[in-house]
C-alpha cells in the first residue's frame, strides 16, 4: 500500500462506515511502521458555509454597525469591525500549537488563529447571531432587515426540518 499522508471520508449512513475504517486502519498501520505519530478524529463533517451567511454578515450587519458605531468619535470599515468580533468571539478560548522554529532546541507554543473560514454553518449561524447580540448590547446598534433576511440565514437542523409544517418543507426544498 502507498503510504499517504492523510486519510479523510466523509461518511452519510453507518454501513460505509466500516470500509472507511478499515482503510483508515490501514492508513495508519503505514504511518506507524514508518515511525510516524497519527492523530485519529471523528468528528460532525463541517458543511460549507452558505453564501447568504456571509453575504448577511458581511452586508446587512457589519454596514449596520459600521454605519452606527462610533468609537471616541471615529468610525471604522465592516473590515475592522469583522476582525474585531472574529477575535473577540472566536478566540475567546485560545488554542495553541507547538512550533519548532529552525535553529530552536525545543518547540515553542504558538497561538493558532481561528478563521470564520473554517466554520460550518452551524457554527457560523451562531457567530453571526453574538455579533448580533454583542452589537446591540454593547454599542447600541439598531438593527433594520428586511423581513424573512435574519431567518433565511439561521441553521436548522435538518432532523427538526422533517418534522416541520409542509409549507416549509417546501420553501426550502426550492431554496
Amino acid at each position: 500500500m502507498a503510504l499517504h499522508d492523510e486519510y479523510r471520508a466523509t461518511l452519510r449512513t453507518a454501513g460505509a462506515a466500516r470500509e472507511h475504517f478499515i482503510n483508515a486502519m490501514n492508513v495508519a498501520r503505514c504511518l506507524l511502521d514508518n515511525g510516524e505519530q497519527v492523530l485519529l478524529t471523528v468528528s460532525v463533517a463541517l458543511e460549507p458555509v452558505g453564501i447568504q451567511q456571509r453575504k448577511f454578515l458581511h452586508g446587512p450587519v457589519l454596514n449596520q454597525i459600521s454605519e452606527q458605531v462610533r468609537v471616541n468619535g471615529e468610525r471604522f470599515t465592516t473590515e475592522v469591525w469583522k476582525e474585531y468580533f472574529r477575535r473577540l468571539i472566536l478566540e475567546r478560548d485560545p488554542e495553541y500549537e507547538m512550533v519548532k522554529m529552525p535553529g530552536a532546541k525545543r518547540a515553542t507554543p504558538r497561538r493558532v488563529r481561528k478563521s470564520t473560514e473554517k466554520l460550518g454553518v452551524r457554527e457560523y449561524a451562531k457567530f453571526i447571531d453574538e455579533v448580533i447580540d454583542t452589537a446591540v448590547a454593547e454599542f447600541n446598534v439598531a438593527f433594520r432587515f428586511e423581513m424573512n433576511e435574519r431567518e433565511a440565514v439561521r441553521y436548522v437542523d435538518p432532523r427538526r426540518l422533517k418534522k416541520s409544517h409542509p409549507a416549509i418543507e417546501a420553501t426550502t426544498a426550492t431554496t
